[in-house]
């Protein structure tokens, strides 16, 4: 195993590597020149090389809304880089000339062995002309004691920072070229001005040219170097594999993109055509289809697929293979002593093999793996495969005077071969894990283990149905970005991979994965596929974070709040990003700020419920955002920070009976708060957090629990209020009445609509009884009933939406566990159900101009969404329970849905 689950270690260890310089690398920017202009300067041992395009643009991902690198800076090492990144960033960033220059241009990161034990980072960047060049050494100077020496004709430039130096030049052809080892500076000079370059290596050359341009960084991974880097992270049980990382492949292109939750990555790799490394074996072998996850476990944490055409033919490749690294003799050894002892050709019963290879491991149940590895392979017939393995087991048994180890589990039977080490022997170092010959066989495969207790928990993760193939969480991760056919397919859930990362890593590094496992748990699993194209390999990987698994597959984050939910959590605006953080209230009366990356950035007490909904307002007319809401004797506003805006909060003479609603009349920012309170009486205040003068208090002969609402006809402003007993008010600005009507609405209505309208006629309030009938009252008093659903109904929630932005109203309701739609001629256009009882109904707009329609189920807490013709949406029911609001979270187009839970968490989830 180890010749591939190296190269997936060695991957996960450079997307670690690559998501510290990314941080890094954003403000070292970019140059327009060609690419071999600056790779010139990047020594030919680079183990990595990292280059942006877009610089701007990949910093906005990864700083304000990757929540891969959020969970990451919780690592010594990666806050490490985050300080680095911030010392270049304050270097080179705050001079607009330096800044613009090296904004205009590609950077290039390349990581690099130094010492035993450490690699360091060289950052290249061609500088358009000299007058920039001056300018960013006189304003490097110009940050502290700078001294400088001559090396290979160019000044090398030092200047001190905390306890090393930060060693910078400029070349000859102009190539900013820095980092924190002066080596690396040293040793770029020196290729230079010895004319050796990456663009003299065909390899490097050949993945270079296959790149898009169009990506927003790209990465390069050399494979002949790729191991100095990652041996001082590996113990010694697993260095003398690292010795063979360059017998894998040559070089490796991949085009990077991102989003919140992943990084997906597409390019070539190439290798050397001559025989002597492993990926040229798979040159004339077709892709085939990935079926393996058929009888794979759902708790597999790593999986290598190699996926065949002509085994027959692979097995003739690998032995040259072999052969040409001096390993066959081994092999050949070993069969030898097979025959002198049995008298049997082992290899011969192994015939049955097809088109499948694949070596999995679930989730470790302690250090050693024992019980967790397995060899899966397909067979064209199970029967033949069975009865040459029997065979051998039977001769193998009568050699030895014993009797052939068989017991049955299941309908299936576990046997035993009876000898150690065949797989390895007969089919490589890829399998050398599983030294017992324990086999059985499930649905055309045979698996072998290193004991039968291991194949029973297989046979009963098979059984029971709990396949990857049926398995939601690894059907989510693989849905988009992974292919059904390859030729090499790697898997490994990271979540269930902490104890095995464990066991090959270096003390240090074992103990920071377990000191950080709950980093570990945040990531569902990366991917890496490999298929024969055009003189190449492609190449894909993808990388995954989705840390609440085990509830609910899909969700971007969860986040705990102390005690229960106690409001629908909403989304309000960050000023500073315009992204949108979460506003929620728990059950002992905190309030909470969450980030859009599920970072709580502030709680603090209120003096009760939250009875409004979160208003966003600029009362300082600044640019500022500020959130105001009430309680029931208060009304606060707070600032980013969680603070008191001066003034605020106002205390209440009478307590509130119903929401604050914030009017903005003239969109001049002179908020006007209108609050109803149980004395009946209507008040209004300024953002001065005191009573505005000139307001006439107008009483209510009932309560008012609802939001009032604003309505303006022939440039007549309408203020409309609606008591607990229907009656209906419609005030000017002042609190005066504008308008008198007669007809009431139900009474005890939960919310109201307006319908807009070019009259007094056309204009109309709608709201729904408790059976579900709809009222529509016009301001000219006329008051129409309307008769929607069929039957009794005891309780009927009630929205009028445009469903799909055509300008027409449909009628969506929610009666006990079902909802309806009709549209204006009392049409049945669909209905739509859940599991048990639904409750909360909400409409959402989407990109496409058309609604969604949203519910909960409190019972069994889940989330529904329908669309605007009723089918469930992708990926629901989800896990919640406590509201919904949907939006553009980062502004990048991408939707996603908060909603509370019944175990006190907060749940963010990325829809489709």
């Amino acid at each position: 195993m180890k010749s591939i689950i190296k190269n997936t270690a060695i991957v996960l260890l450079v997307l670690a590597l690559m998501a510290g310089s990314i941080y890094e690398y954003f403000r070292l920017k970019k140059t327009d020149v060609p690419v071999s202009t600056a790779i010139t300067a990047i020594p030919i041992d680079a183990s990595f090389i990292l280059e942006c395009m877009q610089v701007y643009p990949l910093w906005k991902t990864v700083s304000q809304t990757s929540l891969m690198w959020q969970d990451m800076l919780g690592t010594e090492s990666v806050a490490e880089f985050n300080r680095n990144m911030q010392y270049l960033d304050s270097l080179l960033g705050m001079n607009v000339k330096v800044h613009n220059a090296l904004e205009s241009n590609p950077v290039f990161i390349s990581a690099h062995k130094s010492g035993i034990e450490h690699f360091d980072y060289l950052y290249v960047c061609q500088l358009p002309n000299t007058n920039v060049q001056t300018e960013l050494l006189a304003f490097i100077a110009s940050q502290g004691k700078v001294t400088g020496m001559e090396y290979e004709g160019t000044t090398i430039y030092s200047l001190p920072r905390g306890n090393g130096e930060f060693s910078y030049a400029i070349s000859t052809t102009g190539i900013f070229i820095c980092s924190f080892q002066a080596d690396l500076v040293k040793e770029s000079l020196r290729q230079m001005q010895a004319h050796i370059s990456l663009m003299d290596n065909k390899y490097f050359t050949k993945v270079l040219n296959t790149s898009s341009g169009q990506a927003i960084a790209e990465l390069f991974i050399n494979f002949q170097s790729l191991g100095k880097v990652v041996s001082p992270f590996i113990n010694g049980s697993m260095q003398s594999t690292l010795l063979s990382v360059p017998d894998f492949a040559q070089w490796m292109e991949l085009d990077m993109s991102f989003t919140p939750n992943e990084i997906i990555m597409n390019g070539f790799t190439d290798c050397d055509t001559t025989g002597g490394q492993f990926l040229d074996l798979f040159t004339h072998q077709l892709s085939h289809e990935i079926k393996i996850g058929s009888v794979v476990p759902s708790n597999t944490a790593f999986m290598t697929c190699m996926e065949l055409s002509d085994y027959p033919a692979f097995n003739r490749q690998y032995k040259k293979y072999e052969d040409l690294h001096r390993k066959l003799y081994k092999h050949n050894e070993w069969t030898e002593d097979v025959k002198k002892k049995y008298g049997l050709d082992a290899e011969k019963y192994f015939s049955w093999l097809d088109n499948e290879m694949a070596l999995v491991i679930t989730e470790p149940n302690d250090s050693t793996l024992h019980n967790d590895v397995y060899a899966v392979f397909g067979t064209s017939s199970t029967k033949q495969a069975l009865a040459l393995l029997d065979t051998l087991g039977d001769n193998i048994a009568r050699a030895n005077g014993e009797e052939r180890e068989s017991k049955e589990f299941m309908q299936h039977e576990i046997n035993s071969i009876g000898i150690d080490n065949v797989l390895a022997n007969i089919l490589g170092g890829s399998f050398e894990l599983v030294k017992k010959s324990y086999y059985t066989s499930l649905n055309g495969y045979i698996i072998f283990a290193n004991s039968a207790d291991a194949l029973q928990m297989f046979i009963s993760y098979y059984e029971g149905g709990n396949t990857l193939a049926k398995d939601q969480y690894y059907q989510s991760f693989i849905k988009d970005h992974v292919e059904d056919e390859s030729g090499i397919y790697v898997y490994n859930n990271i979540a269930l991979s902490p104890v095995m990362y464990g066991q090959y890593l270096d003390k240090p590094y074992a103990a920071a994965i377990k000191k950080h496992t709950d980093i570990c748990r945040k990531f569902q699993a990366l991917s890496m596929q490999m298929s024969y194209m055009q003189g190449m390999f492609y190449t894909s990987i993808y990388l995954k974070r989705n840390p609440q698994f085990k509830k609910q597959a899909g969700a971007l984050w969860q986040v705990a709040l102390d005690t229960g939910v106690a409001t629908v959590p909403c989304w309000v605006t960050d000023f500073k990003t315009q992204n949108k953080f979460v506003f929620v209230e728990d059950k002992a009366d905190n309030v909470y700020l969450i980030s859009n990356t599920g970072k709580i950035q502030w709680k603090r007490k209120v003096d009760g419920k939250v009875l409004s909904e979160v208003c966003e307002v600029d009362v300082l007319k600044n640019g500022k955002t500020q959130y105001m809401f009430n309680t029931a004797n208060s009304i606060y506003l707070l600032d980013r920070n969680g603070n008191n805006v001066s003034g605020f909060p106002v205390k209440l003479s009478s307590p509130a009976t119903g929401p604050i609603t914030v009017f903005d009349y003239d969109s001049n920012r002179k908020y006007r708060i209108l609050i109803p309170c149980s004395d009946k009486i209507i008040r209004e205040y300024g953002a001065n957090a005191k009573q505005v003068e000139g307001w006439s208090k107008p009483e209510t002969d009932g309560i008012v629990t609802t939001r009032a609402r604003y309505i303006n006809i022939d440039n007549k402003d309408y203020v409309v209020v609606v008591d607990d007993m229907g009656k209906v008010y419609l005030y000017d600005r002042k609190g005066q009445t504008r308008l008198n009507l007669h007809n009431q609405l139900p009474a005890h209505i939960s919310s109201f609509y307006i319908k807009e309208g070019n009259d007094l006629s056309s204009a109309s309030i709608l709201s729904t009884d408790t059976s579900g009938v709809v009222n529509c009252l016009s301001l000219t008093d006329v008051l129409t009933k309307t008769h929607y659903l069929a039957g009794s109904n005891n309780s009927a929630d009630f929205v009028p939406v445009d469903l799909e932005g055509n300008n027409k109203t449909e009628m969506v309701f929610l009666s006990s566990n079902e909802i309806f739609v009709y549209d204006t001629n009392k049409a049945l256009l669909f209905h739509c159900s859940g599991k048990d009882s639904l409750a909360g109904l909400y409409t959402f707009k989407f990109p496409d101009n058309k609604m969604r329609i949203g519910a909960v189920d409190n019972k069994d807490n889940r989330i529904y969404l329908w669309d605007e013709h009723g089918t469930l949406c992708n990926d629901f029911p989800l896990y919640g329970s406590l509201g919904i609001n949907i939006t553009d979270m980062n502004n990048d187009g991408q939707f996603y849905l908060v909603s509370g839970s019944q175990d006190n968490d907060i749940y963010v989830y990325s829809l489709p």
